[in-house]
Protein backbone atom coordinates (compact mmCIF):
# COMPACT_ATOMS: atom_id res chain seq x y z
CA UNK A 1 0.00 0.00 0.00
CA UNK A 2 1.65 3.23 -1.01
CA UNK A 3 2.28 5.69 1.86
CA UNK A 4 0.20 8.26 0.47
CA UNK A 5 -3.07 6.11 0.61
CA UNK A 6 -2.28 5.16 3.83
CA UNK A 7 -2.14 8.68 5.25
CA UNK A 8 -5.40 9.41 3.55
CA UNK A 9 -6.85 6.28 5.72
CA UNK A 10 -5.59 7.75 8.72
CA UNK A 11 -6.93 10.87 8.13
CA UNK A 12 -10.69 9.44 7.70
CA UNK A 13 -9.80 6.74 10.45
CA UNK A 14 -9.51 10.07 12.48
CA UNK A 15 -12.60 12.16 11.15
CA UNK A 16 -14.50 9.20 11.93
CA UNK A 17 -13.24 9.01 15.10
CA UNK A 18 -13.90 12.52 15.50
CA UNK A 19 -17.66 12.55 14.44
CA UNK A 20 -18.10 9.57 16.45
CA UNK A 21 -16.73 11.46 19.91
CA UNK A 22 -19.03 14.65 19.37
CA UNK A 23 -21.92 12.75 18.74
CA UNK A 24 -21.87 10.88 21.80
CA UNK A 25 -20.66 14.68 23.19
CA UNK A 26 -24.49 15.90 21.83
CA UNK A 27 -26.01 12.74 23.20
CA UNK A 28 -24.59 12.70 26.25
CA UNK A 29 -25.94 14.84 27.80
CA UNK A 30 -29.49 14.66 27.78
CA UNK A 31 -29.02 10.52 28.03
CA UNK A 32 -27.03 11.19 30.99
CA UNK A 33 -29.26 13.78 32.82
CA UNK A 34 -32.81 11.52 32.42
CA UNK A 35 -31.22 8.38 34.15
CA UNK A 36 -30.18 10.15 36.75
CA UNK A 37 -32.08 13.08 37.93
CA UNK A 38 -32.85 12.82 40.89
CA UNK A 39 -28.72 13.10 41.75
CA UNK A 40 -29.22 16.46 42.80
CA UNK A 41 -32.23 17.88 45.57
CA UNK A 42 -32.57 21.24 43.61
CA UNK A 43 -29.97 23.26 41.41
CA UNK A 44 -29.52 26.97 42.03
CA UNK A 45 -27.11 29.53 39.56
CA UNK A 46 -25.10 32.42 39.81
CA UNK A 47 -23.58 34.63 37.01
CA UNK A 48 -24.01 37.01 34.49
CA UNK A 49 -25.56 37.52 30.78
CA UNK A 50 -24.16 33.97 29.80
CA UNK A 51 -26.68 32.71 32.47
CA UNK A 52 -29.21 35.12 32.71
CA UNK A 53 -33.03 33.95 31.98
CA UNK A 54 -34.54 36.72 32.48
CA UNK A 55 -33.79 39.12 35.80
CA UNK A 56 -32.60 41.84 33.63
CA UNK A 57 -35.23 41.69 31.23
CA UNK A 58 -37.76 42.22 34.56
CA UNK A 59 -35.34 45.02 35.41
CA UNK A 60 -36.66 46.96 32.20
CA UNK A 61 -39.84 47.10 33.27
CA UNK A 62 -39.41 47.68 37.19
CA UNK A 63 -37.67 50.92 36.79
CA UNK A 64 -37.56 53.95 34.47
CA UNK A 65 -35.59 54.40 32.42
CA UNK A 66 -34.72 50.79 31.94
CA UNK A 67 -30.63 49.91 32.34
CA UNK A 68 -31.23 48.22 28.95
CA UNK A 69 -33.84 48.89 26.32
CA UNK A 70 -34.87 45.57 25.11
CA UNK A 71 -33.37 41.97 23.74
CA UNK A 72 -33.05 40.01 20.95
CA UNK A 73 -35.18 37.26 19.49
CA UNK A 74 -35.12 35.15 22.74
CA UNK A 75 -36.60 37.37 25.56
CA UNK A 76 -34.55 37.87 28.83
CA UNK A 77 -31.64 35.58 27.12
CA UNK A 78 -28.48 37.18 25.83
CA UNK A 79 -28.50 34.98 22.60
CA UNK A 80 -30.74 34.36 20.24
CA UNK A 81 -32.17 31.31 21.89
CA UNK A 82 -32.13 29.18 24.96
CA UNK A 83 -29.03 29.14 27.07
CA UNK A 84 -27.16 26.66 28.75
CA UNK A 85 -28.42 27.21 31.87
CA UNK A 86 -31.93 26.23 30.61
CA UNK A 87 -30.43 22.78 29.42
CA UNK A 88 -28.57 21.99 31.95
CA UNK A 89 -31.68 22.50 34.46
CA UNK A 90 -33.46 20.13 31.75
CA UNK A 91 -30.99 17.67 31.78
CA UNK A 92 -30.83 17.27 35.47
CA UNK A 93 -34.71 17.15 35.22
CA UNK A 94 -35.22 20.75 37.39
CA UNK A 95 -35.93 22.40 34.23
CA UNK A 96 -38.18 25.39 36.77
CA UNK A 97 -35.07 26.12 38.69
CA UNK A 98 -33.65 27.52 35.41
CA UNK A 99 -35.98 30.28 35.54
CA UNK A 100 -34.70 34.02 36.87
CA UNK A 101 -35.51 34.15 40.29
CA UNK A 102 -36.53 38.17 39.99
CA UNK A 103 -35.07 39.01 43.20
CA UNK A 104 -33.03 41.77 44.16
CA UNK A 105 -31.11 43.26 47.01
CA UNK A 106 -31.97 46.76 47.19
CA UNK A 107 -29.49 48.15 50.12
CA UNK A 108 -31.04 48.59 53.25
CA UNK A 109 -34.72 47.81 52.51
CA UNK A 110 -33.20 44.30 51.94
CA UNK A 111 -34.46 42.15 49.45
CA UNK A 112 -37.16 43.22 46.88
CA UNK A 113 -39.54 41.40 44.17
CA UNK A 114 -38.78 42.64 40.62
CA UNK A 115 -41.03 40.14 38.33
CA UNK A 116 -43.62 37.56 39.35
CA UNK A 117 -40.60 34.98 41.48
CA UNK A 118 -39.40 32.45 39.27
CA UNK A 119 -36.62 29.79 39.92
CA UNK A 120 -33.77 29.38 41.16
CA UNK A 121 -31.39 31.39 38.70
CA UNK A 122 -29.95 34.73 40.17
CA UNK A 123 -28.08 35.58 37.38
CA UNK A 124 -27.79 39.16 36.40
CA UNK A 125 -26.69 40.27 32.70
CA UNK A 126 -23.65 42.64 33.06
CA UNK A 127 -22.54 41.03 36.30
CA UNK A 128 -19.37 41.33 37.93
CA UNK A 129 -18.13 38.97 40.60
CA UNK A 130 -18.41 42.23 43.15
CA UNK A 131 -21.61 43.66 44.58
CA UNK A 132 -22.89 45.55 41.54
CA UNK A 133 -22.92 45.40 37.72
CA UNK A 134 -23.90 47.01 34.50
CA UNK A 135 -27.90 46.31 35.37
CA UNK A 136 -27.16 48.24 38.59
CA UNK A 137 -26.15 48.19 42.28
CA UNK A 138 -26.20 44.96 43.80
CA UNK A 139 -26.23 43.33 40.35
CA UNK A 140 -23.21 41.47 40.90
CA UNK A 141 -22.21 37.80 42.34
CA UNK A 142 -21.87 39.28 45.30
CA UNK A 143 -25.44 41.42 45.37
CA UNK A 144 -26.22 37.82 43.63
CA UNK A 145 -25.83 35.93 46.98
CA UNK A 146 -27.39 38.54 48.94
CA UNK A 147 -30.65 37.89 46.72
CA UNK A 148 -30.08 34.52 47.59
CA UNK A 149 -29.79 34.75 51.22
CA UNK A 150 -32.62 36.92 51.48
CA UNK A 151 -31.06 39.75 53.57
CA UNK A 152 -27.49 41.49 53.86
CA UNK A 153 -25.21 39.97 55.46
CA UNK A 154 -21.79 40.27 57.51
CA UNK A 155 -18.96 38.42 55.38
CA UNK A 156 -17.00 37.81 58.47
CA UNK A 157 -19.73 35.40 59.89
CA UNK A 158 -21.13 34.26 56.61
CA UNK A 159 -24.57 33.77 55.12
CA UNK A 160 -27.43 33.75 57.48
CA UNK A 161 -29.54 30.91 54.94
CA UNK A 162 -28.87 27.18 55.69
CA UNK A 163 -27.83 26.09 52.12
CA UNK A 164 -29.39 22.67 51.13
CA UNK A 165 -26.05 19.85 50.83
CA UNK A 166 -28.05 17.87 48.15
CA UNK A 167 -28.54 20.78 46.22
CA UNK A 168 -26.11 21.53 42.92
CA UNK A 169 -24.93 25.17 43.13
CA UNK A 170 -23.68 26.50 39.57
CA UNK A 171 -21.29 29.25 39.07
CA UNK A 172 -20.11 30.60 35.48
CA UNK A 173 -18.93 34.39 36.40
CA UNK A 174 -15.54 36.40 35.88
CA UNK A 175 -16.05 38.04 32.21
CA UNK A 176 -17.17 41.43 32.50
CA UNK A 177 -14.40 42.03 35.17
CA UNK A 178 -11.71 40.71 32.37
CA UNK A 179 -13.52 43.01 30.07
CA UNK A 180 -12.95 45.75 31.98
CA UNK A 181 -8.92 44.82 32.78
CA UNK A 182 -8.22 44.86 28.68
CA UNK A 183 -6.87 47.71 27.32
CA UNK A 184 -6.93 48.99 24.14
CA UNK A 185 -3.17 48.04 23.46
CA UNK A 186 -3.19 44.91 23.18
CA UNK A 187 0.54 44.16 23.80
CA UNK A 188 2.12 45.16 25.91
CA UNK A 189 3.56 47.14 28.20
CA UNK A 190 4.17 45.02 32.11
CA UNK A 191 2.43 47.23 33.50
CA UNK A 192 -0.49 46.36 30.95
CA UNK A 193 0.42 42.44 31.83
CA UNK A 194 0.21 42.84 35.46
CA UNK A 195 -2.61 44.84 35.69
CA UNK A 196 -4.48 41.23 34.11
CA UNK A 197 -2.83 39.54 36.16
CA UNK A 198 -3.75 41.32 38.97
CA UNK A 199 -7.60 41.89 37.65
CA UNK A 200 -7.54 38.23 37.03
CA UNK A 201 -6.63 36.88 40.25
CA UNK A 202 -8.97 39.37 42.18
CA UNK A 203 -12.00 38.38 40.06
CA UNK A 204 -11.09 34.50 40.75
CA UNK A 205 -10.69 35.32 44.36
CA UNK A 206 -14.11 36.83 44.52
CA UNK A 207 -15.69 33.96 42.79
CA UNK A 208 -13.76 31.68 45.46
CA UNK A 209 -15.20 33.47 48.25
CA UNK A 210 -18.59 33.13 46.84
CA UNK A 211 -18.44 29.59 46.60
CA UNK A 212 -17.01 29.63 50.30
CA UNK A 213 -19.66 31.11 51.54
CA UNK A 214 -22.14 29.27 49.97
CA UNK A 215 -20.25 26.00 51.05
CA UNK A 216 -20.19 27.44 54.77
CA UNK A 217 -23.66 27.69 54.38
CA UNK A 218 -24.24 23.69 54.00
CA UNK A 219 -23.59 23.50 50.65
CA UNK A 220 -21.53 20.28 49.14
CA UNK A 221 -21.94 20.15 45.54
CA UNK A 222 -21.06 22.73 43.12
CA UNK A 223 -20.26 22.95 39.25
CA UNK A 224 -17.75 25.85 38.31
CA UNK A 225 -17.14 27.32 34.55
CA UNK A 226 -14.10 27.75 33.28
CA UNK A 227 -14.60 31.29 30.65
CA UNK A 228 -14.39 31.00 27.33
CA UNK A 229 -10.92 32.65 25.48
CA UNK A 230 -12.27 36.00 25.23
CA UNK A 231 -9.83 36.80 22.42
CA UNK A 232 -12.16 34.63 19.62
CA UNK A 233 -15.05 37.10 20.32
CA UNK A 234 -15.79 39.19 17.56
CA UNK A 235 -15.71 42.37 20.23
CA UNK A 236 -11.52 41.74 20.77
CA UNK A 237 -11.31 41.47 17.28
CA UNK A 238 -12.96 45.00 16.98
CA UNK A 239 -11.13 46.30 19.54
CA UNK A 240 -7.97 44.82 18.44
CA UNK A 241 -7.23 43.41 22.13
CA UNK A 242 -7.46 40.12 21.03
CA UNK A 243 -3.93 39.23 22.70
CA UNK A 244 -4.81 40.86 25.48
CA UNK A 245 -8.27 39.09 25.53
CA UNK A 246 -6.95 36.01 25.46
CA UNK A 247 -4.52 37.00 28.23
CA UNK A 248 -6.30 37.54 30.69
CA UNK A 249 -8.71 35.01 29.87
CA UNK A 250 -6.13 32.21 30.25
CA UNK A 251 -4.51 34.16 33.83
CA UNK A 252 -8.33 34.05 35.65
CA UNK A 253 -8.77 30.60 34.95
CA UNK A 254 -5.06 29.38 36.07
CA UNK A 255 -6.12 31.86 39.03
CA UNK A 256 -9.48 30.09 39.79
CA UNK A 257 -8.16 26.65 39.34
CA UNK A 258 -6.36 27.22 41.43
CA UNK A 259 -7.94 28.86 43.77
CA UNK A 260 -10.71 25.95 43.89
CA UNK A 261 -8.21 23.29 44.46
CA UNK A 262 -7.26 25.50 47.70
CA UNK A 263 -10.48 25.75 48.53
CA UNK A 264 -10.90 22.30 48.62
CA UNK A 265 -8.22 21.67 50.63
CA UNK A 266 -9.17 24.17 53.26
CA UNK A 267 -12.17 22.34 54.25
CA UNK A 268 -11.19 18.91 53.84
CA UNK A 269 -7.82 19.96 56.42
CA UNK A 270 -9.99 22.13 58.71
CA UNK A 271 -13.58 20.75 58.92
CA UNK A 272 -13.15 17.37 57.35
CA UNK A 273 -15.55 18.16 54.45
CA UNK A 274 -14.47 16.90 51.02
CA UNK A 275 -16.49 19.28 48.70
CA UNK A 276 -17.48 17.95 45.17
CA UNK A 277 -16.04 20.85 43.06
CA UNK A 278 -16.79 20.26 39.24
CA UNK A 279 -14.63 21.80 36.64
CA UNK A 280 -16.66 23.08 33.18
CA UNK A 281 -14.66 23.36 30.84
CA UNK A 282 -16.20 26.12 28.80
CA UNK A 283 -12.45 27.68 27.69
CA UNK A 284 -11.57 23.85 26.04
CA UNK A 285 -15.00 23.92 24.35
CA UNK A 286 -14.96 27.33 22.67
CA UNK A 287 -11.77 26.78 21.69
CA UNK A 288 -12.43 22.99 20.14
CA UNK A 289 -15.52 24.79 18.11
CA UNK A 290 -13.20 27.37 16.98
CA UNK A 291 -11.14 24.89 15.12
CA UNK A 292 -13.37 22.67 13.99
CA UNK A 293 -14.52 25.86 12.17
CA UNK A 294 -11.35 26.62 11.08
CA UNK A 295 -11.10 23.10 9.21
CA UNK A 296 -14.50 21.94 7.86
CA UNK A 297 -17.10 22.78 10.66
CA UNK A 298 -18.21 19.09 9.84
CA UNK A 299 -18.16 18.00 14.02
CA UNK A 300 -19.66 20.41 15.48
CA UNK A 301 -21.99 22.32 12.66
CA UNK A 302 -20.88 25.57 13.26
CA UNK A 303 -18.72 27.18 10.06
CA UNK A 304 -18.78 31.12 11.29
CA UNK A 305 -16.85 32.13 14.34
CA UNK A 306 -15.84 35.54 13.16
CA UNK A 307 -19.01 37.46 12.79
CA UNK A 308 -22.43 37.74 15.02
CA UNK A 309 -25.72 36.17 13.08
CA UNK A 310 -27.79 39.17 14.79
CA UNK A 311 -26.51 42.79 13.77
CA UNK A 312 -26.94 45.14 16.47
CA UNK A 313 -28.50 48.45 15.67
CA UNK A 314 -25.11 50.09 16.79
CA UNK A 315 -21.72 48.92 17.98
CA UNK A 316 -21.85 47.72 21.10
CA UNK A 317 -25.87 47.13 21.04
CA UNK A 318 -25.61 43.44 22.56
CA UNK A 319 -29.08 43.89 23.54
CA UNK A 320 -31.49 45.79 21.02
CA UNK A 321 -32.58 43.29 18.15
CA UNK A 322 -31.47 44.33 14.86
CA UNK A 323 -31.45 42.18 11.89
CA UNK A 324 -30.21 38.53 11.37
CA UNK A 325 -27.91 38.57 8.52
CA UNK A 326 -26.69 34.86 8.85
CA UNK A 327 -27.40 31.95 9.65
CA UNK A 328 -27.64 31.53 13.52
CA UNK A 329 -27.60 27.83 13.39
CA UNK A 330 -24.20 27.33 12.13
CA UNK A 331 -22.93 30.64 13.99
CA UNK A 332 -20.88 30.54 16.92
CA UNK A 333 -22.00 34.42 18.18
CA UNK A 334 -25.34 35.79 18.33
CA UNK A 335 -23.55 39.41 18.52
CA UNK A 336 -20.00 40.59 19.06
CA UNK A 337 -19.75 38.68 22.41
CA UNK A 338 -22.49 36.68 23.50
CA UNK A 339 -22.83 32.54 22.19
CA UNK A 340 -25.38 31.70 19.93
CA UNK A 341 -27.97 29.22 20.76
CA UNK A 342 -26.10 26.40 19.29
CA UNK A 343 -22.70 27.15 21.54
CA UNK A 344 -25.70 27.08 24.50
CA UNK A 345 -27.19 24.07 23.38
CA UNK A 346 -23.26 22.43 23.65
CA UNK A 347 -22.35 24.01 26.36
CA UNK A 348 -25.77 22.96 28.23
CA UNK A 349 -25.34 19.08 27.21
CA UNK A 350 -20.76 19.31 28.49
CA UNK A 351 -22.99 20.70 31.89
CA UNK A 352 -24.49 17.47 32.22
CA UNK A 353 -21.78 15.50 31.25
CA UNK A 354 -19.66 16.93 34.03
CA UNK A 355 -22.41 17.08 36.70
CA UNK A 356 -23.16 13.64 36.67
CA UNK A 357 -20.27 11.61 35.49
CA UNK A 358 -20.54 8.29 34.54
CA UNK A 359 -16.97 6.08 34.73
CA UNK A 360 -15.44 6.93 31.68
CA UNK A 361 -17.60 9.95 30.54
CA UNK A 362 -15.55 12.59 31.33
CA UNK A 363 -12.39 10.50 30.10
CA UNK A 364 -14.43 10.53 26.03
CA UNK A 365 -15.53 14.12 26.26
CA UNK A 366 -11.54 15.10 27.57
CA UNK A 367 -10.32 13.09 24.57
CA UNK A 368 -13.21 14.31 22.27
CA UNK A 369 -12.21 17.89 22.99
CA UNK A 370 -8.04 16.92 22.14
CA UNK A 371 -8.78 14.61 19.01
CA UNK A 372 -11.45 18.00 17.71
CA UNK A 373 -8.75 20.62 18.44
CA UNK A 374 -6.28 18.67 15.64
CA UNK A 375 -2.98 19.06 14.97
CA UNK A 376 -3.40 22.62 13.41
CA UNK A 377 -2.76 26.03 14.86
CA UNK A 378 -3.43 25.08 18.66
CA UNK A 379 -5.05 27.29 21.08
CA UNK A 380 -3.38 26.65 24.50
CA UNK A 381 -6.20 24.81 26.93
CA UNK A 382 -6.30 25.81 30.16
CA UNK A 383 -7.55 22.38 31.28
CA UNK A 384 -9.71 19.53 29.89
CA UNK A 385 -12.41 18.25 32.22
CA UNK A 386 -11.60 16.14 34.64
CA UNK A 387 -14.89 16.56 36.83
CA UNK A 388 -13.04 18.27 39.76
CA UNK A 389 -10.77 21.16 40.49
Amino acid sequence: MRAGTTHEGGRQMLHKLRQRLATSLFAFGALLGSAQASMYSDLVFFGDSLSDTGNVLSLTTAFSPPPFPSFPAAPGRFSNGPVWTEHLAQGLGLAGNAAPSNLLFAGAPGVIPIGAQGGQNFSFGGARTGLDGSAGPTTGLSGQLIAWNGSVFNPATGLTRAADPGALYVVLAGANDLRDARTANPGATAGDAAARTAAAQLTAGNVSNAIGLLAQAGARHFLVSSLPDLGLTPEATTLGNVAASTDVTLKFNAALAAAMAALDALFLGQAGIDLDIRALDFFGLSNSIHQDAVGTGSVYGISNVTAPCIAPVAPGAYFVPGSVDLNCAVSAFSDDLHPSAAVHRLLGQLAVATAVPEPGSLVLVALALTLLVGRGRRAPLARLPSGRY
